[in-house]
Parts: C-alpha cells; sequence; structure tokens
C-alpha cells in the first residue's frame, strides 16, 4: 500500500496520467493526496477533474486559488482571465457534475501525521486552527446559497490575521492564507506581490517566506504545500513543497509516506544517504543534472533548525565556522571520534573488506538508531552510475543485525 502527495496539475492530464503510471497506482490498494491547482493553465482541466471524481475514495484533493477561481467563474461572480484555460469544463455537457463535486473539496487535511495545504499557513496557526479556519470556508462553498458567499471572498484585505476577526474579514484573510500566500513582511501581512523564488529580485526589505516566520506554531508538524512553482522542490526536516511547475515546463512530483512501509507503533527513522541522485530533465533548484547533494543539505537543514531553536542566527553558526563545509565536517569528526573506540568489531570487518569509510558509516547510522530509541529504519536504493556504495553496504549490515 503506497500513499503519495502530489503538487500542482494545473490541467495537465497527460502528465498526471504519466505520474499514476510511474507510482503503478491501483485505486484498491494506494492513496493519493493532490495539494489543490488541479485546474487551468494547462490543455486538459476537464479530463483531470474527471480522473479525480473516478478516483474518489483514492485520491484525496485540496482547493486551490485556481479551482477557487473556476468555481467563481462558473456562477457569473468573476469573470475569465485570458490567460485562463478552463472553457473545456465550463462548456462540458457535464460542467454542473464537476462544479458540485469540487465545491465539495476541503482546503486543509491533516493524515499520517502531515498537515496538507495548498499555499501556506499562519504563523498563529496551529494544526487544529488551521483545519478550523479550512473548515468554516468549505462550510460556505457547500451551503445551499453559496454562489452568495464566493463574490465577497475575493479581496486582498484584511492581509494580516487576528483572532479578533469575525464574518467575512475573518473567511476572506483564512482562504488567502490557505490558496494564496507565500511571503509575510515582518508585521506578519501577507505580501501578494511577491510571486517569484524567494530569493529573487526585485524583493521588499523583510519579507519571509511564509514557513520560515518566527513562532510558527506548526514547526513541528510535517506541512506539505504547493502553489508557488517558482520555489520548486522544497524538502526540509517537516516541510515539503511540491509545486515544481509542471505546467510551466517543470516536473509533476509526488512524495511518499514512507510510514506505510512500517508497522504501526514502531518507532522507526528513515536514513536517505544513499549518496548523489540524477535526474537528467529537471531546471528545479536541487534536481539539476548531476549529483544533487539532498542527503547532505537534508543534514544542514536539520543543523540550521537546531541553531533557530537554540536562539543562534545562521549567519553566526557559520561566521564561527568559516563556511558550510567545515561544520558539516566538524559534526561528523565529533561524532566519529566520540564513537570509534566502542566498535572495534565492526571496523575489523569493514577491514576485511578494505573499507574504513564503511565501517564509519554504520557506526555512525547504529548510533543514531540506537541513541533514538529507533527499532526499524527505512532507506532508499539509487542508481549510482558506477559509484561505490558504501551506505548500502552499512545498511545491508545493519539489516543482518536485525
Amino acid at each position: 500500500m503506497g500513499m503519495y502527495c502530489i503538487g500542482d496539475i494545473h490541467g495537465c492530464h497527460a502528465q498526471w496520467q504519466a505520474m499514476l503510471r510511474a507510482l503503478d497506482f491501483s485505486p484498491s490498494r494506494d492513496t493519493l493526496y493532490v495539494l489543490g491547482d488541479m485546474v487551468n493553465r494547462g490543455p486538459d482541466s476537464a479530463d483531470v477533474l474527471r480522473s479525480m471524481m473516478a478516483l474518489e475514495g483514492s485520491v484525496h484533493c485540496l482547493l486551490g486559488n485556481h479551482d477557487i477561481h473556476l468555481l467563481a467563474v462558473s456562477q457569473g461572480v468573476r469573470k475569465l482571465h485570458p490567460q485562463d484555460t478552463l472553457a473545456g469544463v465550463l462548456e462540458a455537457r457535464d460542467a454542473p457534475q464537476m462544479i458540485e463535486w469540487l465545491r465539495y473539496q476541503p482546503l486543509a487535511m491533516y493524515a499520517h501525521k502531515c498537515l496538507m495545504v495548498h499555499a501556506g499557513v499562519q504563523p498563529q496557526w496551529d494544526v487544529g486552527q488551521t483545519m478550523a479556519c479550512a473548515h468554516d470556508i468549505s462550510q460556505l462553498l457547500r451551503a445551499p446559497d453559496w454562489k452568495e458567499y464566493l463574490g465577497p471572498l475575493f479581496g486582498n484585505e484584511p492581509d494580516q490575521w487576528s483572532d479578533k476577526l469575525r464574518g467575512m474579514d475573518r473567511w476572506r484573510c483564512s482562504l488567502n492564507t490557505l490558496t494564496r500566500a507565500r511571503m509575510f513582511d515582518r508585521h506578519g501581512r501577507i505580501d501578494f506581490a511577491h510571486k517569484l523564488g524567494p530569493d529573487a529580485e526585485p524583493r521588499k526589505a523583510g519579507l519571509l517566506p511564509w514557513y520560515d516566520c518566527p513562532k510558527r506554531r506548526t514547526q513541528r508538524v510535517t506541512v506539505a504545500f504547493g502553489h508557488w512553482s517558482t520555489l520548486g522542490l522544497l524538502q526540509r526536516s517537516n516541510l515539503l513543497g511540491l509545486d515544481t511547475g509542471c505546467c510551466w515546463g517543470g516536473m509533476l512530483t509526488a512524495g511518499l509516506f514512507l510510514s506505510t512501509f512500517v508497522p504501526e507503533g514502531t518507532p522507526w527513522a528513515h536514513i536517505d544517504i544513499a549518496g548523489p541522485a540524477y535526474n537528467t530533465g529537471g531546471p528545479w533548484g536541487y534536481t539539476a543534472k548531476g549529483g544533487t547533494g539532498v542527503p547532505v543539505r537534508t543534514l544542514f537543514a536539520a543543523l540550521e533548525d537546531i541553531a533557530d531553536a537554540a536562539g543562534y542566527t545562521r549567519g553566526a553558526i557559520y561566521s564561527h565556522f568559516g563556511s558550510k563545509a567545515e561544520l558539516f565536517l566538524a559534526v561528523i569528526e565529533r561524532q566519529r571520534q566520540q564513537f570509534l573506540d566502542g566498535f572495534a568489531d565492526v571496523i575489523e570487518a569493514f577491514h576485511r573488506l578494505d573499507d574504513l569509510d564503511g565501517a564509519r558509516l554504520e557506526i555512525g547510522m547504529k548510533n543514531f538508531l540506537v541513541s533514538g530509541g529507533f527499532t526499524a529504519f527505512t532507506t532508499t536504493i539509487e542508481n549510482l552510475y558506477g559509484l561505490k556504495q558504501l551506505p548500502g553496504l552499512a545498511c545491508q549490515r545493519l539489516m543482518q543485525q536485525g
């Protein structure tokens, strides 16, 4: 049984079907969560919706800003934009059925210890409040007089959340957060103008991605989101951005819930240090052609999270060590020296393989699992194109030890 999250499809039906084939998706066995923006920009929005409807029960969908826009256009509340590609839905014989199905989809989901939204969450929201605010909007869209609410829901004000907001102001701010938010200013206001990557210029001073806002109450929860194609694939501890710009010449990306491989109640960890990953077709971020460095970048993300929790800025950490490379080597060397003496048998076994590096990897992984109280682990298998698979040898030895 596989459980997956998938980013923005945007009417790209051919790519959607190719993804299902790549996953070997079976409706009777697998579950897939779509993070919103199923329609618009691509050529086949109607076929995407029909596919979602046919797979209902095994595919669970969120509403994104383009899906909300389609609902409003279908009811005459908003006009089509010149770049919209929604005519195939609006002119279809089964348009009423598609619109009726669409308005009943949620704006947030929480499953498998993962909070899923289309765009973002307010720093003040925890999981419960996120789900409550999403539920409020869903109640409006599912009401008999739902058309009456559509027009007032659109707009940019208020752009700052307060628990004192009531009525349409509260609903509009909630909807904008869940379906449109990317950047916040230092006062906690949503900036609707910045649509490029978080570090791209021009950029107003003081803007931060919603997920980097201080004291965000969902920091300890895994959050999966889409919406931000210029951000591309984002992988951090407890954070997964999956809009990789399918309709803009990028890719359609899915993430797998690794917990599906582990029995319920078993403490486990995922060890993903299998070396470089290769990708020959992607323009985004770390997934360019050649080695990606994702495992090392993941370690740095964890170290930066620890620094943030301790009250240190990332700049202070890096200025002390001089570079990220020096910081990484310092962490590795400290762990190696601390545990090397206690694993003489492991080192001897790997000496017979003429591979001391493999012994160091096994020592590090075993200590991580034991000290963390984990009784199981998952890992990945990659094509390393002729590179020596040292982590794979260490994983095999750990499996032999149970």
